[in-house]
């Protein structure tokens, strides 16, 4: 009876330290891409002050979501070259 305890014991713990190794990865992903996105809309911002201006839309806030500051540059060249 006392070992069925222990395995049970063993089975919790390995699932904890699953589960945890599992959530701390997921929130260190979700505050990279938040940072990434949050910096991408600084940037559109900043291109404002620079003459470069990225029209607000649908397209250019799920681009700049998704790809962060590397699409806000994306799109800022597309605006200079009138593509956008």
């Amino acid at each position: 009876m006392a070992l069925g305890w222990i395995i049970v014991g063993i089975l919790i713990l390995i699932f904890a330290a699953l589960a945890w190794f599992v959530f701390r990865h997921m929130f260190r992903l979700t505050w990279a891409l938040l940072a990434n996105t949050i910096l991408g809309f600084i940037a559109l911002f900043l291109f404002s002050f620079f003459g470069i201006t990225v029209p607000v839309n649908l397209l250019t806030v799920i681009v700049v979501a998704i790809f962060g500051v590397l699409g806000a540059a994306v799109l800022a060249i597309l605006s200079i070259l009138g593509m956008f």
